[in-house]
């Protein structure tokens, strides 16, 4: 905790130079999503933040829209959850720390899976690359933060991808692997299942492809509407299961369910 107080210290330090101004909600919302996450992103991908660190950073952030403070406070009017999801969700669209870090982890696994000319990559495979792939070392007597990156292979398979995919990634992007963390993995499976070669994008932009590529009555263009129906329709569903019933289905599960 210790080596990370130098950033909590500067988020602090930011938004004690603006309690001096009367700020609305949404100018504070506005911060929050411009200043005080860019100071984060350095740090994001340089080290893997502890939960204790995520949840202080979150903690200051909230106090700081609600209370106007930084005193760590735990009154909020929504769930900081909430905050962090689309605005088509209900939410604010502010970045979740946790999923960028995750996000920012699988870059430095990419890195290892390339093996690019970076020393500390270097190292590793000369230490542990003897046991066969990245994705299969056992470094159980390595550092924490080593243990770490390795074991993120396992967010790679939440979105669907697994180790040739990653190698064949010819420029990473962290905010590409962020959203589908954030619920573009559905999208992507369905894609690919009707052989379409392209990243789930936001859902505008996928109407306005899908107009434009998916007309008139050739097969593809039927199976691929019936399946955006049918992919509108259990989203639809999993929504209504959450909010009422509070049963949560994984995305495989409504990926096996739509194709």
């Amino acid at each position: 905790m210790v080596q990370y107080q130098p950033l909590i210290d500067k988020i602090i330090g930011r938004i004690q130079s603006w309690t001096s101004r009367f700020l609305s909600y949404a100018r504070r919302v506005q911060l929050i999503k411009s200043v005080l996450f860019s100071i984060q992103i350095f740090w994001s991908q340089v080290f893997i933040f502890l939960k204790k660190v995520i949840k202080c950073i979150e903690g200051i952030c909230r106090s700081f829209l609600w209370t106007y403070g930084t005193d760590i406070s735990k009154k909020a009017l929504v769930a900081w959850d909430q905050l962090c999801k689309p605005r088509t969700a209900e939410g604010l669209n502010i970045v979740s720390i946790q999923e960028w870090n995750k996000a920012t982890i699988c870059k430095l696994l990419w890195n290892l899976s390339k093996k690019k000319d970076k020393l500390w990559v270097q190292w590793v495979h000369m230490y542990y690359g003897k046991q066969g792939t990245v994705w299969n070392i056992q470094a159980n007597q390595a550092s924490w933060m080593v243990r770490k990156i390795i074991q993120i292979y396992k967010v790679f398979e939440v979105v669907g991808w697994n180790e040739a995919q990653v190698i064949q990634v010819e420029k990473f992007s962290i905010k590409q692997v962020y959203q589908l963390l954030r619920g573009e993995y559905l999208k992507q499976k369905v894609l690919s299942w009707q052989a379409i070669q392209r990243q789930a994008s936001g859902w505008h932009e996928e109407q306005r492809w899908a107009q434009d590529q998916y007309k008139g009555k050739m097969p593809e263009a039927k199976i691929f509407r019936l399946s955006l129906a049918t992919s509108v329709y259990y989203i639809w569903q999993e929504r209504n299961q959450r909010i009422f019933q509070k049963v949560i289905r994984s995305s495989d599960v409504l990926v096996r369910k739509i194709i």
